[in-house]
């Protein structure tokens, strides 16, 4: 898995811990697809003025995202769950993308 830390977040002893602990779950929950799978990890405030670990994961297929607060990246258990779920819509929404282009074509083949 291509990993990237941004400069914000990197700066944040505590937060790249955080980032650096979970990213073998994240792999774990990605399975074999994680050597196509880039992930980027940023930090960000969010409406009530607190920091968020933004995650964006990407590959041929798509991209999907989540936010999520330091004590969820803290709990392995809350954190696997949050990246099963978080890869899962990735792949849902390539299936989403691949079967509008199918219909498209069934729809131009049979004009």
């Amino acid at each position: 898995m291509e990993t990237v830390m941004e400069p914000d977040l990197a700066k944040a002893p505590e937060l790249r811990a955080a980032v650096s602990a979970a990213t073998p779950l994240l792999m774990h929950a990605i399975g074999e697809s994680a050597n196509r799978v880039k992930a980027e990890w940023d930090r960000r405030i969010d409406e009530q003025g607190r920091p968020v670990i933004h995650l964006t994961i990407s590959e041929q297929r798509g991209k999907a995202q989540i936010d999520l607060s330091p004590e969820e990246l803290a709990n392995a258990e809350k954190a696997q769950w949050r990246f099963y779920r978080l890869w899962s819509d990735l792949l849902e929404n390539a299936l989403s993308q691949r079967l509008k282009t199918l219909r498209a074509i069934g729809d131009a083949q049979e004009n």
